[in-house]
């Protein structure tokens, strides 16, 4: 089979498979605490926080990252709702920070879980759900993404042919669209989604965003350049290509 084979097709090219809703990220920390600052039934505010200490687009033959994809990011709410603020911070990158006319439109987590599984958590404190009750299910970006209409493809089983992952990871990041990664910690069984938006070129590095903030063992950060050698050790399992309005 060629490499172009496995490659995924953007809108209006061959279909992906329909996803289950319970085959996706599957983690499980519950010691985890940080806090977004951005509460539920608020509208975010902007981030101060810069997105990588080296950020730098002045010379895209070294590295490129997607500007601002971090201003409205958001930690997750529960302990396995990485599927869910990954969709949510992509959301407002799309519609506040590239386009400016949707801010009188918000979404928050509570709200896109109940769409994805019909159970209504709103109540709920965050970080207050034990992993796997009805309120705190894994489950898959694509369902998430496909409730905000950002969904163009899906790149399954990407370890098994690496080069052609690299290859649309750069693409789309040239292109200002994130990519939701899945991570499969070959050490623990520990499964989680993150975002990449960037890259350095000829290094195999990539700049991530974790929903699970870096208070929790093992969790990555808001912003991280990340090395060939961590993500060696974290499997990538599915990519999820996204698609703002317009598109």
């Amino acid at each position: 089979m060629n490499d172009s084979d496995n490659l995924p097709q953007r809108a209006g090219g061959k279909p992906s498979p329909t996803p289950e809703d319970d085959n996706s990220a599957n983690e499980t920390p519950q010691d985890a605490s940080p806090q977004s600052g951005v509460p539920d039934d608020d509208i975010p505010q902007d981030d101060d926080v810069p997105e990588s200490e080296d950020f730098d687009n002045s010379n895209p033959g070294r590295q490129y990252q997607i500007k601002d994809y971090t201003k409205y990011f958001q930690y997750q709410k529960q302990s396995n709702w990485c599927w869910i603020a990954s969709t949510v911070s992509i959301w407002y990158y799309y519609f506040w920070v590239k386009n400016s006319q949707y801010k009188d439109m918000t979404i928050n987590q509570a709200g896109l879980y109940e769409e994805c599984t019909g159970i209504s958590v709103y109540n709920a404190k965050e970080n207050s759900l034990a992993p796997f009750t009805p309120g705190n299910q894994t489950g898959n970006p694509e369902v998430a993404l496909r409730k905000r209409a950002m969904f163009t493809a899906d790149f399954p089983n990407a370890y098994r042919n690496l080069q052609s992952a690299r290859e649309v990871l750069k693409s789309e990041i040239s292109g200002d669209r994130p990519v939701i990664v899945g991570l499969h910690d070959l050490d623990n069984g520990f499964k989680h989604v993150v975002v990449f938006y960037g890259y350095r070129v000829g290094s195999d590095q990539w700049c991530v965003s974790d929903s699970l903030g870096s208070k929790v063992p093992g969790a990555l950060g808001k912003s991280r350049w990340l090395t060939s050698e961590v993500i060696s050790n974290k499997l990538v399992s599915n990519m999820w290509l996204t698609q703002g309005p317009g598109r």
